[in-house]
């Protein structure tokens, strides 16, 4: 994934990184643990705000550069985390490791890592898009999960418990999800990588409530108009985030931005972050 400077700037960095280079840029804090999980977001945006095309899914505005994006971020994570909603508009089954990236997924665990990322659906009702209860059970398959809470129906709950396997059946509060508590219980089961794909309900109650780490996001040079949703839904919100990278990739901007109070975990990785106006965009860790 190539990385260009904008404008004839002739002093910055143009260089490609190569998949090992761009798997370090992306890489989680090297204290992230079943104990200390780290949560990212990954979404994609037209320049107009639009995180979807005409037909509702992200897959219509993306490009190769996000998809190589988005095929590593799940490469590199334990468990991807969504709403069901998202699940059921962008057609998700169970997860998949790219060839291109499973070397470096294998390298990138410690014992004996699975082939691939669970897949967490998030759903009150314990609704799941029907091939998500039908597992593939190939090789190389990540597991499906539903977390839900204890009001979910019980028809839907033991029909998951049959589908998923008990195992693979987080409860988590009595009512409403519990978001911390389900967190918590994902990254004790399957690793502390944890990576978000949506919707735009789930991750604002992920920022309301102080869960989200970083976020990944592909700006896309598109207009498309419509009106798609924003990444984040419902009532005013004013977080801030600390840029720390962005790369430039066939007109797409890739950045990653990070919640201030979460710098001290990235250790060097938040002292070659972005600096400067406009215009003076590196990769993480070239020269300033």
């Amino acid at each position: 994934m190539p990385n260009r400077p904008t404008g004839d700037r002739s002093d910055l960095d143009d260089t490609a990184l190569d998949d090992a280079a761009l798997a370090t840029w992306y890489s989680y804090p090297a204290d992230t643990t079943a104990l200390t999980p780290w949560l990212r977001a990954n979404f994609v945006s037209t320049l107009d705000g639009a995180v979807a095309g005409p037909d509702g899914r992200s897959g219509s505005i993306n490009t190769a550069a996000d998809r190589d994006a988005f095929a590593l971020l799940r490469a590199l994570c334990d468990v991807i985390v969504v709403g069901a909603g998202t699940a059921r508009a962008e057609a998700y089954g169970a997860a998949w490791v790219s060839p291109r990236w499973r070397d470096l997924r294998a390298a990138g665990g410690s014992g004996s890592r699975p082939a691939a990322p669970a897949m967490a659906v998030v759903s009150q009702s314990g609704t799941l898009p029907t091939p998500m209860l039908q597992p593939d059970l190939a090789d190389g398959a990540g597991t499906v999960v539903l977390v839900t809470s204890g009001a979910c129906p019980r028809g839907a709950l033991a029909s998951a418990r049959d589908a998923l396997g008990s195992d693979n059946v987080v409860v988590a509060g009595d009512g409403a999800v519990d978001l911390p508590l389900a967190l918590a219980e994902l990254a004790g089961r399957y690793g502390g990588r944890l990576l978000c794909e949506g919707g735009a309900r789930l991750l604002r109650q992920l920022v309301e409530l102080e869960l989200l780490d970083e976020m990944c996001l592909t700006t896309v040079p598109r207009l498309v108009g419509g009106v798609s949703g924003r990444l984040v839904s419902g009532a005013d919100l004013d977080v801030s985030l600390v840029p720390m990278a962005l790369l430039e990739a066939d007109g797409a901007l890739l950045g990653r931005w990070v919640m201030a109070d979460r710098l001290d975990r990235l250790g060097g990785q938040a002292e070659s972050r972005v600096r400067g106006a406009a215009g003076d965009l590196r990769p993480a860790g070239s020269p300033g």
